[in-house]
């Protein structure tokens, strides 16, 4: 059982940081994270570019990519610069710059587990980023909030956004991978207040899309989701059945991770 639980915080954590994500950065697809001297290199060719470039918004856009790469490793250094691209994008008037540098914010003060200050600006930006018409702005926002709402532990909020959220994903129809996640949000929110059965019918939507995605590291998570949910039920039979499809899963994923076609293992 403790090892079922810290699965299912470590597979809840890695869900929540995929969903942090820029959207053009994320993809179904397993990348390799950049190298510390890749990191290093992008962040001088950004701060040489922030040196040389004319329109405001062009500044506002690089200073808060180059807030988000450094945020890993220096959040406070990140939020001071984060603001400065406030500063400038309110000063331009221009909505949408204004609605990304709030967006921003919130995932930076979100990761430092700053909920009320990241919420003030998603209460602030998202009228904007309605404003905007741009529906990825606004799935964004729809997000953020739900995930800080997860994190206080007010879920009624947490689910309304996530809904929201999800809703956008299909009306941009991006890829399965991606709204696979919004369903997981979804599913985990139903499974902490209790509704197990609500829970595994959304995890078993999210498992269609996983499976199309050939995902088989999140089509086990899900699986192993399911199985706790039948636990809480008093289930023991299905639970099982569950686990036995996410330990299938998992192996088939380590053996995608080493084939031939992926050139190399993932572990290298």
């Amino acid at each position: 059982m403790l090892f079922h639980l810290l699965f299912k915080r470590l597979f809840f954590a890695v869900v929540c940081l995929f969903s942090l994500l820029p959207a053009y950065a994320q993809s179904p697809e397993r990348r390799q994270p950049p190298s510390p001297e890749e990191m290093q290199k992008m962040k001088t060719g950004m701060e040489e570019e922030l040196k040389t470039v004319r329109s405001d918004t062009a500044k506002v856009r690089l200073q808060l990519q180059l807030a988000s790469l450094i945020s890993r490793d220096n959040i406070n250094g990140a939020i001071k610069l984060g603001l400065e691209a406030v500063a400038l994008a309110e000063k331009t008037g221009h909505t949408e710059s204004i609605a990304r540098a709030y967006l921003s914010m919130s995932t930076m003060y979100l990761m430092n587990n700053r909920y009320d200050n990241g919420l003030e600006y998603l209460n602030k930006g998202l009228p904007l980023a309605e404003k905007t018409g741009n529906i990825q702005l606004q799935q964004s926002y729809f997000n953020n909030i739900g995930l800080i709402y997860d994190r206080k532990g007010v879920y009624e909020k947490a689910l309304e956004y996530y809904r929201k959220s999800y809703s956008a994903l299909e009306k941009m129809q991006t890829p399965p991978a991606r709204r696979a996640i919004g369903l997981m949000q979804i599913g985990q929110v139903q499974s902490r207040t209790g509704k197990y059965r609500e829970s595994n019918e959304s995890y078993k939507k999210a498992l269609v899309l996983a499976e199309q995605a050939l995902d088989w590291e999140k089509v086990s998570g899900i699986w192993f989701n399911i199985g706790n949910n039948y636990t809480d039920l008093g289930e023991p039979a299905l639970a099982e059945e569950a686990f036995a499809k996410s330990r299938e899963y998992r192996d088939r994923d380590k053996k995608k991770a080493i084939s031939p076609a992926n050139g190399k293992s993932a572990n290298k």
